[in-house]
């Protein structure tokens, strides 16, 4: 029995509540702390005609509510509480709960390693890695690691190569503030605002190579794995289960703090990974259509964190026909529409609260791309025929010199000789262009790269990473080449290399490939329709003219001459020839 008592002219009045049923509307009055729209009213416009002078119009409009930066306190509101307030209540201590939960986590206490000390460790193990020597990959990961620490502090670096990556993947992050502003309480203090960069930037997606290596140092101590592992359980926890592989999980792409997954975030990659949202798409409103519907039930899991656990407390906002109070409460169409309301404004401020963890959401940015994928120009029976030549003329120089003779001999080169043996390097340039023949038939879709192949395609692939720095390539080709002397005329006729041009190369599809999309299992695999492109690619011509001269001059001499003239047409011209 629920029933309250109180007094009338000195007799105890009691009130039964049992059969109680009360029912909650807006109250459409107008009053000087809640304005409602009155199209009834008018608004003065200026507007200018075509003579220049301006007319003084009356527009129908309505007039917006007064926005008050607080909540604002009518004596006329009654002496309840708004739900409002608790859940300003609620926003204030979860801020600030969390905000002092960062600052701990950050620098460790007595039963968890501190996540900076934890990244630094990490860094620590591949800095004693590192040579001149060391591969690209370690030398992108300490970069890496170092990016992410300095966000914080300074971090100290003996390799100068390593510092200026890792200041062009902090330019690169910090020139997005998409990723990298800092939202909410992580505004408040400077301590803040570097945890929020530092862990943003640890979200970033790792390719499985460079997560291998930050897996490796922290598995190179069991407890520092386990430490790890307790980091992202409690951010798991704390907003929601991880929605990427961390880096010693299996995935082509790994973060090192992977970001939260949301009920949000999941509608947004449904409907709109392959395709941009239509005009007039609100996320908010379909987020709450489905819980409306049944089509999202906000109940946690087992595995759910704090963000799932606030969503929930907020869903009954929006269907309070379904709680348990419905039998007693009739709640009106305004007053729904009042409290839907109040679901997204505490939406927004929940979100806010877990801006740093939850998943960077895109809609319409990633649909399904699908371009021609070329890693070298694809000319194939070129490259085979140049392994070709260079097996017959290593078995040639072999028959008429000898194999042993080959292997003492060495190229020779401007200045000095080359290290490596005539006959290594007969084999490697054999093997660098088979390669190249082999990779360019397997990206045009002839299949994939024999066994027999694989070795020659690996020693053209780790070449082809750091072609740009090969001498031979770098090297200037700049020559005037004699064809032939011309007795009438008393002139050679030549053939003129004058330089590069980076000539652009449109790469489409003339026939489309087969695109399969396959979902995570037990679903079957799901056909989508991707979006074929053109794809556009650098590749470098030299100029060439075939000139008369009267003189052909050497090397040094033509190129001291293209120095002065930088065109076609002017040093044709210098040369004193007619084309």
């Amino acid at each position: 029995m629920s029933d309250y008592l109180f007094r009338w002219n000195d007799n105890p009045v009691e009130v039964d509540l049992s059969s109680q049923v009360l029912e909650l509307e807006v109250d459409d009055e107008v009053t000087f702390w809640s304005v409602r729209g009155r199209p009834d009213l008018k608004r003065a416009r200026t507007q200018t005609v075509n003579d220049g002078a301006p007319v003084a119009i009356d527009v129908k409009a309505p007039i917006e509510p007064y926005l008050y930066p607080t909540p604002p306190c009518s004596p006329s509101l009654g002496n309840w509480t708004p739900s409002l307030a608790f859940s300003l209540k609620a926003k204030a201590f979860d801020d600030g709960c969390l905000a002092a939960v960062e600052l701990l986590v950050q620098e460790g206490t007595p039963r968890l390693a501190g996540k900076r000390g934890l990244v630094e460790d990490v860094r620590k193990v591949l800095r004693g890695r590192w040579s001149a020597s060391a591969s690209k990959d370690l030398g992108w990961a300490l970069a890496f690691l170092q990016a992410a620490l300095s966000m914080s502090d300074e971090v100290e670096e003996s390799d100068a190569g390593v510092t200026r990556l890792a200041k062009k993947l902090r330019k690169d992050f910090q020139g997005n503030p998409t990723h990298s502003k800092p939202l909410g309480f992580y505004s408040w203090s400077p301590a803040l605002r570097s945890v929020f960069l530092q862990d943003r930037f640890l979200q970033t997606d790792l390719p499985a190579n460079i997560a291998e290596l930050l897996h490796q140092a922290l598995a190179e101590e069991p407890s520092r794995l386990s430490d790890y592992q307790r980091h992202l359980s409690l951010m798991a926890r704390l907003t929601n289960p991880l929605v990427k592989p961390a880096v010693h999980e299996a995935g082509d792409s790994r973060c090192f703090l992977p970001p939260s997954d949301s009920h949000e975030g999941r509608i947004v990659k449904s409907l709109f990974a392959t395709k941009p949202p239509p005009e007039g798409f609100q996320l908010v409103h379909e987020l709450i259509q489905r819980i409306r519907d049944g089509r999202l039930d906000t109940t946690p899991g087992p595995h759910s964190g704090v963000y799932d656990h606030q969503l929930h407390a907020l869903a009954p906002l929006l269907f309070p026909e379904r709680t348990p109070e419905a039998e007693r409460l009739v709640l009106g169409l305004k007053y729904r529409t009042e409290l839907e309301a109040q679901f997204r404004a505490l939406f927004a401020l929940t979100r806010e609260t877990h801006s740093k963890q939850l998943e960077p959401l895109y809609a319409g940015g990633s649909p399904l791309i699908v371009s021609p994928r070329l890693t070298l120009e694809p000319l194939a029976e070129h490259y085979r025929r140049r392994a070709e030549t260079y097996r017959l003329l290593r078995q040639l120089l072999a028959e008429f010199l000898g194999a042993p003779t080959l292997t003492l001999a060495h190229r020779l080169k401007p200045k000095g000789t080359h290290e490596e043996s005539l006959w290594d390097e007969l084999v490697w340039m054999e093997q660098l262009f088979r390669g190249a023949h082999a990779i360019a038939r397997n990206e045009l879709g002839f299949g994939p790269v024999s066994e027999a192949d694989l070795s020659a395609a690996r020693l053209t692939r780790r070449w082809m990473r750091t072609y740009h720095e090969d001498p031979d390539v770098v090297s200037d080709p700049r020559c005037v080449v004699p064809l032939f002397f011309d007795a009438e005329r008393r002139q050679t006729q030549a053939l003129a290399v004058m330089g590069f041009l980076s000539t652009p190369v449109k790469a489409r599809f003339l026939r489309k490939p087969k695109v399969t999309v396959h979902g995570p299992p037990p679903s079957p695999p799901w056909t989508t329709t991707p979006r074929f492109e053109t794809c556009t690619f650098n590749t470098l011509c030299l100029v060439t003219e075939e000139v008369y001269v009267d003189t052909v001059p050497d090397r040094d001499e033509f190129r001291a001459l293209c120095d002065q003239h930088y065109t076609r047409d002017a040093i044709v011209k210098a040369l004193g020839g007619r084309a």
